[in-house]
């Protein structure tokens, strides 16, 4: 419980490489406690770190960067994504949290911004959330946002 507070106070102040670092190990370590039968967390737990973890990823693509920087950015949240999947596919693979990620992650490729609003909405009326992850979702909406006004005002 310590260590989630300190990944949440770490992406609060916008430390997100090293927030994501300590969800991945929470992860890790509840996996291998339970392969070990010694399970001090519960499972349930796994995807509410990894949503974090793909969270944290999604909120450095840079409005302001290239394209292709962008799309990088994208394909390392993707990546992420699916090997967490992969490393826990009996509860991280489902659920609400699951489709979230996917859907945020399709409409950053996508650039569609009201399904990513939709999205959003529909997860915070599905789950109490701390505060640093309300903030975070407003602000991958808002970097998609500053993106789509940045394309308009290219074409001008």
């Amino acid at each position: 419980a310590c260590l989630k507070r300190v990944a949440g106070l770490r992406a609060t102040i916008g430390a997100y490489d090293e927030a994501i670092k300590m969800f991945e190990h929470i992860s890790e370590t509840i996996l291998a406690d339970n392969v070990r039968g010694t399970p001090l967390f519960g499972r349930l737990e796994i995807k509410d770190h990894f949503f974090r973890a793909v969270l944290c990823k999604l909120v450095v693509v840079n409005p302001n960067g290239t394209g292709l920087e962008r799309i990088t950015a994208i394909e390392m949240a993707e990546k992420a994504f699916i090997r967490y999947g992969e490393m826990d596919m009996e509860n991280f693979s489902s659920g609400l949290e699951y489709d979230t990620c996917k859907i945020l992650i399709e409409c950053e490729y996508k650039q569609d911004l009201e399904r990513m609003k939709k999205t959003v909405d529909h997860f915070r009326a599905s789950r109490a959330l701390e505060t640093w992850v309300q903030v975070t979702l407003d602000q991958t909406i808002i970097n998609l946002e500053a993106w789509l006004d940045n394309l308009a005002a290219q074409l001008l």
